[in-house]
């Protein structure tokens, strides 16, 4: 199957940090956004920029992540996150991303690969 995503799209996001998105939830000592909550607002970024760009019966599925954890937030802060498609290759979607504070400071930054899936077809073959 042919799909007609286009690249440069982009898509930009916005988060209130709660207690849940902390290095410290459930059971750490550090009271500051997670590196890992920075991945899922990221990854849940990209998924909503392609939410009405797959046919019925598609998804994605991450293959690759890279990212760049520069500074930290504290709980109740609004993070932001910009996403940009950067390239399509058939099936391989790369993305370009940034995370910035409410100045507009870089929190994180970085890229992910994604790879369009046939639902059935993949829940089928694990």
């Amino acid at each position: 199957m042919k799909f007609n995503i286009p690249e440069g799209i982009t898509l930009a996001s916005q988060m209130t940090v709660t207690r849940d998105h902390l290095a410290s939830f459930p059971s750490g000592k550090i009271e500051v956004l997670s590196t890992l909550s920075i991945l899922k607002f990221m990854e849940d970024t990209c998924k909503a920029l392609l939410q009405n760009q797959l046919p019925e019966g598609y998804d994605t599925v991450s293959a690759e992540m890279n990212v760049r954890h520069i500074a930290p937030v504290k709980e109740h802060e609004t993070i932001y996150c910009n996403v940009l498609l950067k390239f399509v290759d058939d099936r391989r979607l790369f993305f370009d991303f940034v995370i910035m504070d409410e100045e507009r400071n870089e929190i994180a930054l970085g890229g992910q690969k994604r790879h369009i899936v046939n639902i059935t077809e993949f829940n089928n073959s694990i």
